[in-house]
């Protein structure tokens, strides 16, 4: 099902929702300050919940052992720490990418590899843009929107309606569309349309079209529908990712050439993508989405890894 700008729920002034209408109206007004300050409150925020986090610290732990088995404990508390800060500066990066004009973005940013990009767009070509679940996954929609300037982006519905709501505003600020993230049938269509589909097929995934796949050598049950949506569009499937420079507020956004798409493997589109993944990941380690439970739902024989840790 694809997704446009819809209006709020009619019951979601009931008292339930009073607090995430109180922490969204707080964001939005954070949101006006100074993106330096932003990511400084951020970071000491991400400091508070790295301290309360319990079980999702231990998660990261697991991810970063099962993934940097030669670093030491001392490395991988500091990435995890790190990483904490990292998702407490994407808290307010969110805001901005949400309510602020593009005058905010255009200074910031430094591209590369996308005069390839704009003339593979100029020629005609369909594009499947696939990214990482990186904590600037967020601001980096606003970022491509000077480069691509209308394109699809894939999203995981919301179990409540009014954060589903509030997410899919903010998200159509970058995105032409929103496409939940099962509906292959969609992306083909904007595909077909001329219209360049973002995503990031890089977590747990259990459904048709998965199959174990190393992620820094681990198995990890993962989605290898891109070769099938490439071959079927005729796309080019472009990796693109983004990085926070130092305390910023300054990213990165780089485009790599074109993925091989061969139709008699259909997981090798896949598993090409994943080493693309993986060096961006080595790039800034801490900026990478680690609290997910990435190597979950995997086939008998392989040890559940998070038995003693809670769902995040």
């Amino acid at each position: 099902m694809s997704s446009s700008r819809k209006s709020l729920p009619s019951n979601t002034w009931h008292p339930r929702y009073w607090l995430l209408h109180i922490g969204f109206a707080l964001l939005r007004l954070l949101s006006l300050l100074p993106l330096s300050i932003q990511l400084w409150l951020g970071r000491r925020a991400g400091d508070i919940a790295h301290a309360v986090a319990g079980s999702r610290r231990r998660i990261v732990d697991i991810n970063l052992q099962l993934c940097f088995p030669d670093w030491t404990v001392e490395q991988r508390v500091a990435v995890r720490r790190d990483y904490f800060r990292n998702m407490g500066a994407s808290l307010f990066e969110t805001a901005s990418a949400w309510w602020r004009s593009d005058a905010l973005f255009e200074p910031i940013v430094t591209f590369r590899g996308e005069q390839q990009l704009r003339e593979l767009i100029d020629a005609g070509y369909r594009i499947i843009l696939l990214t990482g679940h990186f904590s600037t996954l967020e601001i980096s929609g606003r970022f491509l929107r000077q480069v691509i300037p209308e394109f699809d982006a894939v999203y995981r519905p919301q179990r409540n309606p009014y954060t589903d709501t509030v997410i899919r505003r903010g998200r159509l600020r970058s995105a032409r569309r929103l496409i939940e993230k099962a509906d292959i049938r969609q992306m083909l269509r904007s595909l077909k349309e001329g219209v360049s589909v973002w995503y990031a097929p890089d977590q747990s995934y259990r459904r048709k079209y998965a199959e174990l796949i190393d992620f820094f050598g681990t198995p990890a049950m993962t989605n290898t529908a891109t070769g099938r949506l490439a071959a079927l569009s005729g796309a080019k499937v472009i990796p693109v990712y983004c990085w926070r420079e130092g305390d910023g507020p300054k990213y990165t956004v780089e485009f790599l050439p074109p993925l091989e798409v061969d139709s008699t493997d259909m997981e090798a589109t896949t598993r090409a993508y994943i080493a693309t993944l993986e060096s961006a990941v080595q790039k800034a380690p801490a900026q990478y989405f680690w609290i997910h439970r990435k190597f979950k739902g995997r086939p008998e024989g392989y040890p559940d890894v998070y038995a003693n840790t809670s769902e995040a």
